[in-house]
């Protein structure tokens, strides 16, 4: 599991304004914590948007029309990860890098 790969992640079950069910993650940690961990840092796709809000959406377009959700970032258990859907753009992680970045305070 790489950064900028997207997978099939199934959330549920959810809690309050959690993001739930199954939907499309991009893996944002970087390639050496996932290989030594159990779980990867994503943060969620949604189809559902179709309008942007920089820092809390920023569209993807490489695994089909979408927008990352910045503020749902989470760690995810590798089990739960499961058909890889394809891989973002560099330009893509680039924007969903500088979005994470200041949603962070970083």
């Amino acid at each position: 599991m790489k950064r900028g790969e997207v997978y099939w992640v199934n959330f549920d079950p959810q809690v309050g304004g959690e993001i739930k069910k199954l939907r499309p993650v991009v893996v944002v940690g970087h390639d050496v914590i996932n290989d030594h961990r159990r779980t990867v840092v994503v943060v969620p796709l949604s189809s559902a948007h179709t309008k942007t809000h920089w820092p809390v959406m920023v569209a993807t377009h490489s695994t089909g029309p979408a927008c990352a959700i910045i503020d749902q970032i989470k760690a995810c258990d590798k089990s739960r990860l499961q058909k890889k859907l394809g891989e973002l753009s560099a330009m893509e992680m680039q924007e969903i890098s500088e979005a994470l970045r200041y949603t962070l305070g970083l």
